[in-house]
């Protein structure tokens, strides 16, 4: 039976109509494409540090590591130069490529004198802390891309490892410091930093004396958040 247009029944099928019509333009909104997501971090980086570190060691037997760094990162053959040195200080530089893994060369630098081999065994020789575990101090979970672990001495005479972590975002690259001794984060590079800065806890010793390798990063840090630290990576290989 037909209803007069000015019915309630009539009113009632009018309002249906727009309440369907609302429904079905939300539907079609939300049937657009996916939201994107961001793309992995140097995705030319297929082999890891952690990895190359492994390689560096097989490589110089019974060495350990002094630092690993990722070179030429913007280009489709990154390398990562990895540092180790025996038991005497001296130091051996093996390459290892970072998109498939294998051990470009290895050769001993020239330069290194009785002094410098000393302090180099010295500071290896007073690690207690692995550098994957210094990592593990800051790094989540799928937490970005590490580009550069080293050894070296903090302002306040501590061996520490410094640790510097490529991400996606607007602040990429972060660092830190953590105590190669009893894991403690130290430090983290504040924006524009070149080296992390002490932590609030952090007390100067008068015994402190300057790194022997220098640093381009900063070190781990297992509770405080990541702060934005130099603009990236890489470096003539």
């Amino acid at each position: 039976m037909a209803h007069p247009p000015g019915s309630r029944t009539g009113r009632r099928r009018r309002f249906g109509f727009v309440v369907a019509a609302a429904l079905l333009a939300g539907t079609a909104a939300c049937g657009g494409p996916p939201p994107t997501h961001p793309s992995e971090v140097l995705p030319q980086v297929a082999t890891e540090y952690d990895r190359a570190i492994r390689k560096a060691l097989d490589e110089v037997s019974g060495s350990k590591l002094v630092s690993v760094e990722l070179s030429r990162v913007n280009t489709v053959a990154p390398v990562w130069r990895t540092s180790v040195a025996t038991e005497d200080g001296t130091e051996h530089l093996v390459r290892v490529g970072a998109a498939g893994g294998d051990v470009l060369g290895a050769d001993v630098p020239a330069g290194q004198s009785a002094a410098s081999k000393t302090r180099t065994g010295t500071l290896v020789a007073g690690a207690k802390l692995l550098p994957e575990e210094a990592v593990d101090r800051v790094r989540m979970p799928e937490y970005g891309k590490v580009t550069d672990v080293r050894l070296e001495k903090d302002a306040t005479g501590r061996t520490v490892w410094s640790v510097t972590i490529e991400t996606v975002g607007p602040h990429r690259v972060h660092a830190y410091r953590v105590d190669a001794v009893t894991g403690e984060v130290t430090g983290v590079a504040p924006a524009g930093s070149a080296s992390p800065a002490p932590s609030p806890s952090s007390t100067p010793s008068p015994s402190g004396t300057p790194s022997a390798t220098p640093a381009p990063s900063g070190s781990p840090s297992a509770s405080p958040p990541p702060v934005p630290a130099r603009s990236g990576a890489g470096g003539p290989a």
